[in-house]
């Protein structure tokens, strides 16, 4: 794979200039119409639909001056890894994203080239750089708790979590007789089913990624969150994109679908349902 020419620096200031206008913008928005929307509709319903409208708007007005925005394959290497170090920050399951990063590299260079890291040392910094977030938010709990691994003891001793393998906890919520358990479990595995759309030659690392994500959410013995740990996997919605580019009908009726879960979600939960959680 021959090398990229450098960037210019007035081509890099001007990216780096749409890049922090539209996070600007974004983040302005969904503040903005979070709190109208709150005005009128459900707390959690309105940051929902403010994030979705501020995210189609900025990436529309993006698009519009012909910067829209890119994948982390197209961005310098450096600025890839301090995403990746942003995500295992925000949630340790971001560390994760080393798994896609590892593959994209195996599909795009091939076992030899990819091993031969000595080459083109830069490409690996998103690898590199992926934990360094996670290994932050450790520090700053072992400064401020004592225990560098807080969130998980916390999980442990006062909620009673533990972990299990995968198949074991599937069949046991699958097979439950309590809703509560049931749903959820049900839930995350019709995202799964959506995430297959990812089995193509171009995405199947995408594919691989969410796998193991979906792996460790399983592994949990409780439940009660595994939905909204599914519906944040990304590159389901960008497969399932893929899969109905050229069929509306089918698009409108999933949309639609989407829509009315939605509703009987909020409903639930604006009633205290049990199953939202």
């Amino acid at each position: 794979m021959p090398r990229r020419g450098k960037l210019r620096p007035a081509v890099l200031a001007r990216r780096a200039f749409f890049f922090v206008a539209g996070s600007l913008l974004l983040g302005f928005l969904a503040v903005f119409l979070n709190a109208v929307l709150a005005l009128y509709i459900p707390r959690h319903f309105a940051v929902s639909l403010a994030v979705g409208i501020a995210v189609a708007t900025t990436f529309w007005l993006l698009k519009l001056v012909k910067h829209p925005p890119i994948l982390l394959a197209r961005v310098p290497p450096l600025a890839a890894g301090l995403c990746a170090a942003l995500s295992s920050a925000v949630r340790s399951n971001g560390v994760l994203v080393i798994v896609y990063f590892g593959l994209s590299l195996l599909r795009q260079r091939g076992p030899r080239r990819t091993l031969a890291f000595w080459t083109e040392p830069e490409i690996y910094l998103p690898i590199v750089m992926a934990p360094l977030g996670l290994f932050a938010f450790w520090w700053m709990a072992m400064l401020t708790t004592g225990d560098a691994f807080a969130q998980a003891s916390t999980a442990a001793h006062g909620w009673g979590w533990h972990s299990s393998w995968p198949w074991t906890n599937m069949v046991e919520r699958v097979t439950s007789t309590s809703l509560r358990e049931r749903w959820p479990m049900i839930a995350s595995l019709m995202m799964f089913l959506g995430s297959l759309t990812l089995l193509r030659r171009s995405s199947w690392p995408l594919f691989v990624y969410c796998l193991v994500n979906f792996l460790l959410f399983w592994a949990g013995t409780s439940p009660n969150s595994l939905l909204r740990y599914s519906i944040v996997l990304f590159p389901i919605y960008y497969g399932v994109a893929r899969a109905l580019a050229n069929r509306r009908l089918a698009a409108g009726v999933l949309l639609l679908g989407c829509f009315a879960v939605q509703m009987i979600m909020m409903r639930l939960w604006a009633h205290g349902s049990v199953l939202v959680v």
